[in-house]
């Protein structure tokens, strides 16, 4: 046997006829390699040991019979991909039935057309060569799948790593939520007391999701922590020229910082975020912190001009900064979850510990959105001002 029939494929043809054997022998041998066996047991010994890609097998033998064969071949895991061809004197429909219920791949009966035989072979033969291609291309899909997604989830763990590990002064009670939409996430979020002791709260939300947008975030960390000791206005206008400098035309920022002093007094810088909202201790209307700047990335200074805010918070006061996927979570009607929903909420439960708010805001916005995927990153910041 020649080295280029070894990279033929190799047929089994299981016969208790000798002449059977040899006539299909002769008419499959320019295709293919060929191996006979006169009854089941020496057929299931050579598909143990040669794994044929396929087997012409006779019905009725001595011992086993053909269907014992197949059913045999169909049970061992490592051979259950093999295809199998009846060639049988059996021609009733009932067996027809049995053997490709037993999972054989065509049945053919006796006497035979040895055109149509070569025809049929060479079909199934490139059908599974067609399946285990394709098999092979999924297997490989799969395996680079699990590599990517670990990828993700490192690169998630990663990025949630650069926002935590801070410290919340005495004077402050404060509980986050950081919830991506996939693994990594637009939004960012950085809580820190800058060196005049203002304890400070930045969010941020870059526009789009995945890759693109994590990697904005990570670089306006960055430069936040480079400005980290300015003034909220400086901060922001800083990020703003070096986003706009080096990020292509399309991504921007919207963010919120907040540096509160022991004293309660709150500034502010607010560049296309989201309202502050503040809730009064003593029991009055929500106060809204807006602002009319742009969004960080869109102008270079001059033309990017960020405006600061002061507000007095008084013991007691409680506020949240928030990422407009909570607000914009939509329902299965299409309605969104919205900023007055937030409001009522904040309002109804503005007595409960920080921690249990923002818990109980989550799951009411799950509850509104009726099973409905979460389509954004969610992420806020509840504060309370303790004097």
């Amino acid at each position: 046997m020649t080295p280029q029939n070894e990279t033929l494929p190799l047929i089994l043809i299981v016969d208790d006829t000798p002449t059977n054997l040899t006539v299909l022998s002769e008419v499959l041998k320019a295709e293919y390699r060929i191996k006979v066996a006169t009854n089941g047991l020496i057929a299931l010994d050579i598909i143990r040991k040669d794994k044929p890609v396929l087997v012409l097998l006779d019905v009725m033998m001595p011992g086993l019979d053909g269907f014992e064969v197949c059913r045999r071949i169909k049970q061992q895991p490592e051979s259950r991909d093999i295809q199998v061809i009846f060639i049988t004197a059996k021609s009733n429909p009932v067996d027809e039935e049995e053997g490709l219920n037993l999972g054989a791949v065509d049945y053919i009966t006796k006497p035979f057309s040895l055109p149509i035989i070569r025809t049929r072979v060479r079909n199934h033969v490139r059908l599974k060569r067609q399946s285990d291609q394709l098999r092979e291309k999924t297997d490989e899909l799969a395996r680079k799948n699990e590599e990517m997604t670990q990828d993700w989830k490192t690169a998630a763990m990663l990025q949630y790593q650069l926002f935590t590990g801070y410290h919340i002064p005495e004077f402050m009670k404060v509980a986050v939520c950081y919830l991506p939409h996939s693994y990594v996430s637009g939004d960012m979020f950085k809580i820190y007391t800058d060196a005049s002791g203002l304890f400070s709260m930045f969010l941020g939300d870059s526009t789009g999701h995945g890759i693109s947008a994590a990697l904005t975030t990570i670089m306006a960390d960055v430069l936040l922590t480079q400005k980290a000791n300015a003034t909220p206005k400086e901060v922001m206008v800083y990020i703003n020229d070096e986003l706009k400098a080096h990020l292509p035309s399309d991504r921007f920022m919207t963010a919120v910082l907040l540096k509160i002093r022991k004293d309660g007094l709150l500034i502010l810088a607010n560049a296309g975020h989201p309202p502050i909202m503040i809730l009064p201790a003593n029991g009055g209307e929500p106060v809204s912190l807006n602002s009319k700047n742009l969004m960080l990335g869109t102008f270079l200074t001059p033309e990017f001009n960020c405006e600061e805010y002061t507000y007095t918070l008084q013991p007691g006061d409680l506020g949240i900064i928030y990422t407009d996927g909570i607000t914009e979570r939509y329902n299965s009607e299409g309605k969104m979850f919205g900023k007055l929903r937030l409001s009522q909420f904040m309002q109804e439960n503005r007595e409960m510990e920080v921690e249990s708010l923002l818990e109980t805001l989550l799951k009411q916005v799950k509850r509104f959105a009726e099973g409905r995927a979460q389509e954004d990153d969610m992420s806020a910041i509840v504060f309370r001002y303790v004097g």
